[in-house]
């Protein structure tokens, strides 16, 4: 019953995709998404070949990826069903599968290999060009950034309150009714633990005296094995679809 998941937690690892520049992860990700949106099942099967090795390259135990995969199956079993209702077709709806693992996976990896200052870093870095426009970039990012750490604390709030559940003896079993009271008595415990945990970041951060202003930006900067990583990843997956469209 518990959430066994671990998006938006960093994972410390000696690897070469930790090691790489976090704006460089970063545009790759959008890349990725891009690509795997357009594409067809065979090419999206590639690509998921390819995110696999670069997740093995983290050095993070490939199940921790696969239970984020098998919590999505409450989400994809009913639209697939809905899918085979309306006779879309099963080819169709495979690579929609696809698309989705393809961006959970990646995302996954990002987020593993990055750190909490390195992620606002670099959506700082991509957001920069809007400054022109006189949107507060610095502030985006910060909450862009919370939301992303605060999907973990929601999930670790859940498991936690279901675990207090369980050594009550209190399940969700009984009629409609009864199933409806415990469920709205388990949401606001939920509601009220999640924004006590937002108050204390809040608070943190003010006694902190946090400045977006004089924020530290100080970071590594992009170095040639950086540039090489994106080319190499892109090259590939350009390869892939113009091989298969040859072939097919």
């Amino acid at each position: 019953m518990f959430i066994n998941i671990t998006i938006g937690k960093y994972i410390y690892k000696d690897s070469l995709i930790h090691k790489i520049h976090p704006l460089i992860k970063l545009l790759l990700l959008i890349v990725i998404l891009l690509i795997c949106l357009t594409s067809n099942l065979l090419e999206n099967l590639l690509i998921l070949l390819l995110i696999l090795v670069l997740c093995l390259l983290t050095k993070i135990n490939i199940k921790i990826y696969l239970k984020n995969i098998y919590s999505l199956r409450y989400i994809l079993i009913p639209i697939i069903l809905i899918d085979l209702i309306f006779k879309v077709d099963v080819y169709i709806i495979l690579n929609n599968i696809l698309k989705v693992i393809i961006s959970l996976m990646y995302t996954s990896l990002y987020l593993y290999t990055t750190t909490i200052n390195e992620i606002n870093y670099s959506l700082n870095r991509l957001l920069k060009p809007f400054k022109k426009l006189k949107i507060d970039v610095d502030k985006i990012s910060l909450i862009l950034t919370l939301s992303i750490k605060f999907i973990n604390i929601v999930i670790d709030v859940i498991n936690e309150v279901l675990k207090a559940y369980k050594i009550r003896g209190l399940d969700f079993k009984g009629n409609i009714k009864l199933k409806v009271k415990k469920i709205k008595t388990f949401l606001i415990t939920l509601f009220y633990i999640v924004m006590k945990k937002a108050d204390n970041i809040s608070d943190i951060i003010e006694i902190r005296n946090y400045n977006l202003n004089n924020l530290n930006r100080k970071n590594k900067k992009i170095e040639l094995s950086d540039y090489l990583f994106i080319h190499i990843i892109v090259v590939i997956i350009i390869i892939i679809k113009g091989v298969l469209k040859c072939v097919i």
